[in-house]
Formats: C-alpha cells, structure tokens, sequence
C-alpha cells in the first residue's frame, strides 16, 4: 500500500497492529493518524517495529528522526558512525549494510571504493597494496584481476600497464625488473 492507496482512509478506525508499520507494538490508532498526516514524517516508508527494535523512542521527535525506511541494524551502525539522522544515513545504506565499516573504511572511502571495487575484502586487498580505487581498476582493466597477482609486480616498481606487457610476455616480476634495469623493454606480443 502506498499513501496514495490510503490517504482519505480514516486511521482512527483502521486497526494496524501487526502490520509492518507496528508488528508487536501497541500503538494508538490516533497517534498514528497524528503521525500520518505529518508532512515532516515519511510515515509510509517506516516501521515502527524497526525503530523499537533500535531503542529508537516512539515519539514524534524519535520518529522523525529515525524514521524513513532504514531497519534496526541500519540505525544503530549510523548511530554508532556519529550520525544524526535517518536523513543523514540513507546515502550510506549500502556501507552501514556491507562489511565497509568493518573492514575498516570510513564512510568516504567506503563510497568511493564502492565505485570500483564491490566488495569490502576485495578493496581492503587493493587497498593493501598501496593503491587508489582508480588504479586499481586500472590493474584490473589489464587483467590483472586481484590484488596478490598485482602485488608482485607492484613491489618491482611496474604499473599496471608494463606489468601486462611483461605478464603476457611469460616472464615473472622479478625477471622483468632484472631486464628492465639491463635497459631491455617487453618483446612484442606473440601471434601463437
């Protein structure tokens, strides 16, 4: 059901214990009405169950605070991140829920690793090996698609870019790093 579905409903009358909105609660049908018709209140998209669930006190302010679709688990992992408000929170639903924290990424770089790397442990491993999201997806943009095949060439001195041409040349990072300090370049790819 969506708001548009029920406005004109009388929620005075309307009995929403054990709906998503109040599963478990006891809460008068006139406070949800009070509650409803308040604009600064996404009242359709929380559940008052989750707010509970997150100590989170079903009052008008705790409401509108925390309100707004986010579950028990999304709150207190923002709550716990220092920030104030649902508002706040939901353009980090996906960090808050993914393992970004825990991995230890801020908030920041959780997102913006998020644009390049989709899991936390994968770009924790790049991270790991000194790099930026956008080089590692350089790595990865030459087939070098984890961080322990990166990190050999990595060690050698070679960007992505050489360490390609020296991969698919059939010689290891330590070999390359030899040749390269004879003055040698990678031989041109083979046709085979």
């Amino acid at each position: 059901m969506t708001d548009a579905n029920l406005s004109g409903v009388d929620l005075s009358q309307a009995n929403l214990t054990g709906t998503k909105w109040t599963e478990g609660l006891d809460i008068s049908p006139t406070f949800l009405a009070e509650l409803r018709d308040d604009p600064s209140i996404d009242f359709w998209n929380t559940s008052f169950s989750e707010l509970a669930k997150a100590g989170v006190p079903l009052t008008v302010e705790g409401i509108r605070r925390w309100g707004g679709g986010l579950s028990s688990i999304d709150i207190t992992a923002a709550i716990d991140l220092g920030l104030p408000d649902a508002a706040a929170a939901l353009p980090y639903r996906s960090v808050l829920l993914g393992g970004w924290i825990e991995a230890g990424f801020t908030l920041e770089e959780a997102l913006e690793w998020q644009e390049h790397i989709l899991t936390p442990e994968r770009a924790a491993d790049w991270r790991d090996c000194g790099l930026t999201p956008q080089e590692a997806d350089d790595w990865q943009s030459h087939r070098i698609y984890m961080p322990n095949d990166a990190k050999p060439w990595i060690d050698v001195g070679l960007g992505a870019f050489d360490a390609a041409q020296w991969r698919a040349s059939g010689v290891d990072p330590a070999t390359a790093a030899r040749r390269i300090a004879a003055g040698l370049a990678p031989p041109p790819p083979s046709d085979d």
